[in-house]
């Protein structure tokens, strides 16, 4: 009886800490054409949401720039040529990750 008791005051205590959180929506931003072998990706403040970063990630390079969000905004210059495609996750200060934005093709 002991026993179960232990077991479920420790399930009990242990179980809040696993509750599951609500995924953090990717930012909203606007993508520019390929120009010298880089795209810019860009926002405003409240287009960042909750991200204090702003990762932009080429899947046809496996390369990603991380810059922080600043009062005006965001802008970020990623190494990309036309017909790439670019994933855009936001950062919070916590380092946890915002789910991947749907994925965008750099315009020629």
């Amino acid at each position: 009886m002991l026993v179960l008791l232990a077991v479920l005051a420790f399930t009990t205590l242990c179980g809040s800490c696993n509750t599951p959180t609500l995924p953090i929506p990717p930012p909203n931003f606007t993508l520019g054409p390929a120009v010298a072998g880089f795209a810019v990706v860009s926002g405003s403040r409240s287009d960042a949401g909750v991200a204090a970063y702003v990762l932009a990630f080429n899947r046809d390079l496996q390369h990603g720039v991380l810059e922080p969000v600043t009062v005006a905004g965001f802008r970020i210059e990623v190494p990309a040529d036309p017909g790439h495609w670019i994933i855009v996750y936001g950062v919070t200060a916590t380092w946890e990750f915002s789910m991947p934005s749907d994925p965008r093709r750099v315009p020629p």
